[in-house]
């Protein structure tokens, strides 16, 4: 797979797991955010989308 399929293949399973504030690490599996995973989707949302990461973080932090 080349570097821009992998890149909009990860784009694409963010996307579908975005609730708007959080990002569901598994649709069926784990239907809440969860602390390490919201961690690493906003380091992975950071290269696309700032803002969208920083999102992420203030949203896991006003839920602890």
């Amino acid at each position: 797979m080349q570097n821009a399929d992998l890149l909009t293949e990860a784009k694409e399973v963010l996307k579908h797991n975005d609730r708007g504030t959080y990002t569901m690490p598994a649709t069926e599996l784990y239907p809440h955010q969860w602390l390490w995973d919201s961690c690493f989707t906003a380091i992975g949302l950071r290269h696309v989308d700032v803002d969208r990461a920083q999102t992420e973080l203030t949203s896991l932090l006003r839920g602890q």
